[in-house]
């Protein structure tokens, strides 16, 4: 330590012994002269420091100052010295999680616990609009040796204020736990920091990153981003697998939230649904409202038929049978049989418009009970690719079905 640092912290702290160090920073084990307390002193030489790392101290402060959390280290407090910042600390006794991960297999339940803590954490300052940047093991250390509850995430140096309607640019972080977005493009979100606990997550159960090795460089891990490939070991547990892809999927804008990830069983430990991103919701939203249309064409089709000859009958059945099933808990017998969508979609159009040319020749409507179709069915009123299905008319236990025939 030098001289100047040494006599500016002997008038507020004694100094134990040196607990680590940083790019620009060391960690001390010390009592406050004040309280008497114990506690962890992070210095910052000034003489060392460029204006903007002095710059990210500043906002360092300031974010943990507004911090308050159990799974977020205590800020103390800040005494500003000539020599240097000493930002005092709560002192953690356990070691980091990176220490913890080198020295055994962790169990699935441990691993599970621990991603608790961490996504708690990171729920917490997402929800105020704070962002880590630089999550990794060796940034999450414990209060207590051998208690995992005790777990801490540190180290907010690199952490930033953002918005919803202004995106982070700064290419800052330790790159083997960056999100692509966070390496190869220009802007950012607090996703990367979900993208960092889905690293975190791999490595509890394996012990090992899922990307990057020894002879790695900026150039190879670069590509590696460009490229992911996932592989997982045999034992890898299927319910953290789930979790892990939703953590890190390339899209940022379908990556998991802090407080989806709380929520999937494999932390829970509960047999649970999983929980969907909001893009999820809307696709499925669409996709069920597409398959209900679809649906119901299908079965208009089948009721016609069954008013037509037999030989146009069995050429619908024929082309069904060719459908695999699949099975819906929220579909009826009825409708299961036009499963699923994207098959029935990617029949041949000129097949379905032969049907359809075949069965309107000779019917200008037809009605169908209304409980074909279900109470939160679509309202169907359009023209089909071929204008033979003009629309759909309801009353009270009946749909009236409006056909067009075709003109020669």
């Amino acid at each position: 330590m030098d001289e100047s640092i040494a006599r500016d912290i002997s008038e507020h702290f004694n100094v134990i012994n040196k607990l680590g160090e940083g790019a620009y920073a060391s960690v001390y084990h010390c009592i406050s002269l004040k309280t008497k307390k114990e506690v962890a002193v992070k210095v910052l030489p000034k003489a060392q420091m460029s204006e903007k790392e002095i710059a990210l101290s500043v906002q360092e402060v300031e974010i943990l100052g507004s911090l308050d959390h159990p799974n977020i280290v205590k800020f103390e407090g800040i005494k500003y010295c000539e020599s240097a910042f000493f930002l005092e600390m709560e002192l953690l006794r356990g070691g980091t999680l990176m220490n913890l991960i080198n020295s055994r297999k962790l169990t699935e339940q441990e691993a599970s616990e621990i991603m608790k803590g961490v996504f708690e954490g990171v729920a917490y300052f997402h929800e105020r609009k704070i962002v880590h940047r630089d999550l990794k093991p060796e940034n999450i250390l414990f209060a207590e040796p051998n208690l995992i509850s005790s777990l801490k995430i540190t180290d907010f140096g690199l952490s930033s204020n953002y918005s919803y309607d202004s995106r982070l640019d700064t290419k800052t972080g330790t790159m083997i736990y960056m999100a692509p977005e966070q390496v190869l493009s220009n802007f950012y979100g607090e996703q990367v920091d979900i993208w960092s606990c889905g690293m975190i997550l791999y490595m509890l159960i394996v012990g090992s990153h899922p990307l990057y090795e020894p002879d790695d460089d900026t150039s190879s891990y670069t590509w590696k981003l460009k490229n992911v490939e996932w592989n997982f070991p045999d034992d890898f547990p299927p319910l953290a697998k789930d979790l892990f892809l939703r953590c890190t999927a390339i899209n940022p804008f379908l990556r998991y939230t802090a407080d989806l990830a709380l929520n999937h069983p494999w932390i829970t430990r509960k047999n649970s649904v999983i929980p969907k991103t909001h893009l999820e919701d809307v696709r499925n939203y669409h996709d069920k409202l597409k398959m209900k249309t679809i649906i119901m064409e299908c079965l208009i089709l089948s009721g016609i038929l069954q008013q037509q000859s037999p030989e146009i009958s069995e050429k619908y059945k024929e082309l069904l049978q060719h459908l695999p099933r699949t099975p819906d808990p929220e579909m009826s017998e009825e409708e299961e049989e036009f499963s699923p969508p994207k098959k029935i979609q990617s029949l041949n159009t000129e097949t379905k418009s032969s049907f359809l040319r075949t069965t309107l020749k000779t019917k200008s409507f037809l009605t169908v009970p209304m409980s074909k179709f279900g109470p939160s069915s679509p309202t169907l009123s359009r023209s089909n690719s071929n204008g033979h299905l003009r629309g759909i008319q309801t009353t009270k236990n009946k749909t009236m079905v409006i056909l067009k025939r075709e003109k020669k």
